[in-house]
């Protein structure tokens, strides 16, 4: 049966044009068929391949392998239906993806002799070429656009007096009230009003009001997430216009460069690697960025839309190449490869990145706040301690959390645990002068059945700074700590050892009478 899917693979992608519209129109509605499930009986008969298709009126398909001419339905359509793509997209999805497929023939090409496929790979559409459904997604982006020039045309006007986060709820209330017809047009009309409210909030705040809007602004790249998750996937190809409008929409906005330069970078990514997939708008931004970035300055964030472009192409080292420039002012960037890396478990790609991030880490490091600093630290340990484990390279990641510290403490402890080398997770918090009862317990039980006799030296230094203190709490702790190394002793059969450490510390401490009462009250001592 597989042999016979190629076949006809092969025959429907020769056949089918992702330019014509009557073929997009075949395509798109069996793909609808064959989601809704409404492929049954499916049997093969010599070269043939039989089915029932349950529309709102039943038809049988035969689908022919070696000449999709020679394929048949019930259905009075021409040449290739619905019908017939729905009963191949049911036998091709049995072992492959049905949406990897589509999108693999959205972006086919064609040479560029034929007039239409240089229309189409250009991705140029004229106004009198849309269909009906094109011209209805187009208003979407339309209405979005004007719905957002309105409001600030009413603040512009003195109609409304300027606040952001009432001309938010404004258009925000105006989107939940637009119901469309066809529910895949709601998240796209959300993205085109957010995306354009997002250019002007953050072009007022290049003269004031910055403090206003920041917490704003992180709510629309909230929205944006949510309404790209809620995208048909594969897009309709009747979103194709609007995406080529999207990107140039996003190109002005990166040229605004400041003030949330964080934020517009992550709206670049999100839309640039969920929502505009197509080789053609990929092909043409990047040939965009190589030219603008020969005009920019080094902190521009036109450098990182450069590098994301090349590893939208799947060419990470490329990507890196052209951030080796500006490492310190992009670094960042480099954590949204390794998220996809990560969750591929792609080792190699961190292979490519490794180099870089070890020569740059630490610049970088210095240039972010106390907070920032932390959140680093916590990045770099989720994403690089999966790798280190599978490439048995935990050196690395170690050397760099030393170099870290005090803000990596917390997740070194985690990689010394995990590896189980209690002494040095000893070490690491007695140097970091981390006190017992801020350990976790389990960490310590954990530590007291495997190698007790490391935990001594972390409870003698306890013992000492709880006697320094002078007082009655402090000594109590100290005789808590003592009784554990007591039993430590006793598991190790190294009772002489107590005895003496025990005697030098009465003998040091004869003088406080507070604390040998707590030893007695401890059943410490007998006197």
């Amino acid at each position: 049966m597989q042999n016979l899917v190629n076949q006809l693979n092969a025959e429907i992608s020769r056949s089918l044009l992702p330019h014509y519209p009557k073929h997009v129109d075949v395509v798109e509605k069996g793909h609808l068929l064959y989601i809704q499930g409404m492929v049954r009986s499916i049997r093969r008969q010599g070269k043939d391949v039989l089915a029932d298709v349950q529309d709102v009126v039943p038809v049988q398909v035969k689908l022919n392998s070696e000449s999709i001419y020679d394929s048949e339905c019930t259905c009075p359509t021409p040449f290739l239906c619905k019908h017939q793509m729905a009963v191949f997209f049911q036998l091709y999805g049995k072992k492959q993806s049905v949406h990897r497929w589509i999108y693999r023939w959205k972006t086919m090409t064609f040479p560029l002799k034929q007039k239409e496929d240089k229309r189409m790979n250009k991705g140029i559409l004229k106004e009198q070429e849309l269909t009906d459904e094109q011209k209805k997604v187009l208003s979407v982006y339309e209405y979005g656009v004007e719905l957002v020039d309105r409001m600030f045309q009413k603040t512009k006007n003195g109609d409304v007096p300027y606040s952001s986060y009432y001309l938010y709820t404004q258009i925000s209330n105006s989107i939940n009230m637009k119901q469309y017809h066809h529910w895949e047009l709601t998240p796209l009309f959300h993205i085109v009003a957010n995306i354009h409210f997002l250019y002007r909030i953050i072009e007022q705040n290049q003269q004031q009001r910055l403090w206003e809007s920041e917490q704003l602004v992180h709510t629309i790249v909230l929205q944006l997430g949510q309404a790209i998750d809620k995208l048909p996937k594969p897009a309709p190809f009747t979103f194709d216009l609007v995406y080529e409008k999207l990107a140039e929409d996003l190109r002005e906005l990166v040229f605004l460069e400041q003030p949330f330069s964080n934020e517009i970078l992550t709206v670049y990514w999100m839309i640039w690697n969920d929502v505009l997939m197509r080789n053609i708008l990929r092909n043409r931004e990047l040939a965009f960025a190589e030219q603008t970035v020969k005009k920019c300055n080094p902190d521009s964030l036109w450098h990182a839309v450069h590098s994301f472009q090349w590893f939208f192409h799947g060419d990470t080292k490329k990507a890196i190449e052209v951030l080796e420039p500006y490492a310190v002012e992009h670094f960042r960037i480099v954590f949204l490869y390794l998220d996809i890396f990560h969750q591929q478990k792609n080792w190699k790609g961190f292979d490519v990145v490794k180099p870089f991030f070890l020569n740059h880490y630490k610049a970088y490091f210095e240039t972010l706040t106390y907070r920032k600093k932390q959140h680093f630290v916590d990045q770099l340990f989720h994403y690089f301690f999966d790798y280190v484990e599978k490439k048995n390279e935990q050196s690395f990641l170690e050397t760099m959390l030393y170099h870290l510290l005090p803000f990596s403490a917390k997740p070194l402890s985690t990689f010394f645990l995990d590896r189980k080398e209690y002494r040095r997770l000893i070490d690491l918090y007695m140097f970091s002068g981390l006190e017992v009862e801020a350990i976790g317990q389990e960490t310590l039980k954990e530590i007291q059945r495997h190698e007790p006799e490391c935990l001594l030296p972390l409870y003698h230094q306890a013992v000492n700074s709880a006697i320094v203190e002078k007082n009655r709490a402090s000594y109590k702790r100290a005789v808590r700590y003592l009784k554990k190394i007591r039993t430590i002793y006793r598991k190790l059969k190294e009772e002489e050892h107590w005895n003496r450490y025990f005697s030098a510390i009465l003998d040091d401490t004869k003088r406080l009478r507070a604390f040998r009462e707590e030893c007695r009250k401890g059943k410490l001592i007998d006197e």
